[in-house]
């Protein structure tokens, strides 16, 4: 309890969520974010072909039964939460299974995210400073448009963080929140950490942020804060499943240690393409504006709180609201961090989009920047210290911003035109002759996918599993997890691999003449040294192929993408 006598002496007071008091006209701004995000979708996805971790979400997806959909989950095949596959099965029902269906499904979630995080913006600042808030990060960030088009769960991911921020928002202003938004909170959080892993970071960051903001407000709240431990309990019935899916990724998985440039990707929402400053200069410089706005928005926050003699007293929703927002924004960052931290110290866990919450971070600090910006110079103005000039500015001002409302609303498309299409996958491969021939495919299994999926000569290809190259130390940090993919896949898919993925000792006895797809350095070794350096190495050709005198190898060539083609045949 507050031992202050003057906050003693107030009075209790339950706060509740105001009416918004926005124009409907308003919502003009998330709605032209949301379509921009989806036309750029529907113009990037034919130009793509899905990529190795599309693959886990499309067999899934499409199957056409639930239950043997839910068997294969609990498979060595995503080591991901059940909710995206619930949600995108149902998803792919009703809208059918095409690419550009599933990706629209991670499109929606990014669109709803937008949304949502308006209404938060909305309730808390002003017009312009919520506009910067969801425009800025969603129409500017690299990470969001790379995977709004992408067949995955960081749609569903960071519509159900903003889920978690207004749950938040709304119990960071009443005092004593009821049972029925306690059992919203905890059905949230459930939904969060069903999503994806690292939201068990966020997840308890959200609750950091409110036990923070109570003791800085001389609140205290057992029954909020079980909430969320009942939504975390839910993680339990993951559990078994979850130990099954980590160990695809024994002894060895892809994940490597990060540096700081990744961090600072991260923390800036993917890397920036930039033709005018190199990319480290743009790194820097991205930090320094996310640096200001977290000095910025925590200077204008103790100023607020300097003008009282005492802690905020209960009941100034005005303050509570500020503080509330900030504090969790904050939290946010610092779990990037730490995730960050755990990775170079622990065990590799980083990856840019697996920190996708950070989104609302950057939503919250624009928009308290621009609002306290404007609010700042209507007082100057106010106070009558402002020249004639300060209309002529004004007039300047908006019309930059107009134009650079129009250029972030448009950049997402613009994005989407820029990319070039891909080649369809295998058309290169049969520039060698030999089309009566199997293909080995002896390099990253993404692309032995794709040519499953869209070849017209898919039949002939092959990936052949042997755990001794596999698991080799020289064999790269993805090779083993790569055996236990394929072998899942496979045995759980049969009608889709068709025998295609195979055992070496069972695909060698029966193939006197076979090609091989290698990789240029197809003798590199690779150590297990977790960096990005040492992501793959694939060893079967090198190791069982090269090294066997039964067998004849001619190299016929090099294909487009500097791949190598090579004729093997048992003398």
């Amino acid at each position: 309890m507050n031992a202050n006598p003057v906050l003693d002496q107030q009075p209790e007071v339950s706060i509740v969520t105001p009416k918004l008091n926005y124009s409907k006209w308003e919502l003009l701004v998330p709605l032209l974010v949301v379509t921009s995000l989806l036309i750029s979708c529907i113009i990037l996805s034919p130009k793509k072909y899905y990529w190795n971790d599309e693959f886990y979400s499309y067999l899934f997806l499409a199957d056409k039964s639930f239950m043997h959909m839910w068997g294969s989950f609990h498979d060595k095949i995503n080591n991901t939460p059940p909710l995206y596959f619930f949600l995108g099965w149902l998803w792919d029902k009703t809208f059918g299974s095409s690419e550009l269906s599933l990706r629209l499904f991670s499109s929606v979630g990014f669109g709803v995210a937008c949304f949502i995080i308006w209404i938060i913006l909305r309730r808390n600042y002003s017009f312009i400073g919520a506009t910067a808030g969801v425009l800025i990060p969603f129409c500017g960030s690299t990470l969001v448009l790379y995977q709004n088009s992408e067949a995955r769960m960081y749609g569903l991911y960071i519509a159900i963080s903003s889920l978690a921020v207004l749950v938040y928002d709304r119990i960071s202003r009443d005092e004593r929140p009821g049972y029925k938004l306690l059992a919203i909170n905890a059905i949230v959080h459930a939904a969060f950490i069903q999503t994806h892993l690292h939201s068990l970071f966020f997840s308890g960051a959200t609750m950091a942020s409110l036990i923070v903001s109570d003791w800085y407000f001389g609140r205290y709240r057992p029954k909020v804060y079980l909430s969320f431990v009942a939504g975390w309990l839910t993680f339990l019935l993951y559990l078994p499943s979850f130990l099954i899916q980590a160990d695809a990724g024994n002894p060895r998985s892809y994940l490597f240690i990060p540096n700081i440039k990744d961090l600072l990707d991260a923390l800036n929402l993917g890397e920036t393409e930039s033709g005018l400053l190199p990319g480290n200069v743009v790194v820097v410089l991205k930090s320094l504006v996310l640096i200001a706005l977290i000095f910025i928005s925590a200077k204008s926050f103790f100023e607020r709180i300097n003008r009282y003699k005492v802690r905020l007293i209960p009941g100034r929703s005005e303050r509570k609201k500020v503080a509330s927002l900030l504090i969790i924004s904050y939290a946010y960052l610092v779990a990037t961090v730490a995730i960050w931290l755990i990775s170079l110290w622990i065990k590799p866990i980083f990856m840019d989009r697996y920190l996708m919450p950070i989104v609302c971070s950057w939503s919250i600090l624009l928009a308290h920047f621009v609002s306290y910006f404007i609010q700042n110079i209507t007082r100057v103005k106010s106070a009558g210290k402002l020249n004639r000039g300060y209309s002529y500015g004004t007039v300047i001002l908006t019309i930059s911003i107009t134009l650079l409302v129009a250029y972030l609303l448009a950049k997402p498309i613009r994005y989407a035109i820029a990319v070039q299409p891909e080649r369809a996958p295998g058309i290169e491969d049969s520039k060698f002759g030999y089309s009566d021939l199997p293909v080995v495919v002896n390099v990253y299994s993404g692309y032995f996918l794709q040519r499953l999926q869209y070849s017209a000569q898919r039949s002939r290809y092959r990936f052949v599993l042997d755990w001794p190259s596999a698991v080799d130390s020289s064999s790269g940090l993805f090779s083993p997890q790569e055996y236990k993919h394929l072998e899942a896949l496979s045995r759980r898919y049969p009608d889709f691999f068709k025998n295609q993925v195979v055992q070496s000792k069972e695909f060698l006895p029966t193939a006197k003449r076979f090609l091989v797809l290698t990789y240029p350095d197809y003798d590199r070794e690779c150590t297990t040294e977790p960096i990005y350096e040492n992501f793959q190495c694939p060893r079967w050709f090198s190791m069982v192929i090269l090294s066997n005198p039964d067998y004849k190898v001619t190299t016929l060539g090099e294909t487009e993408s500097h791949w190598k083609m090579h004729l093997v045949e048992a003398r």
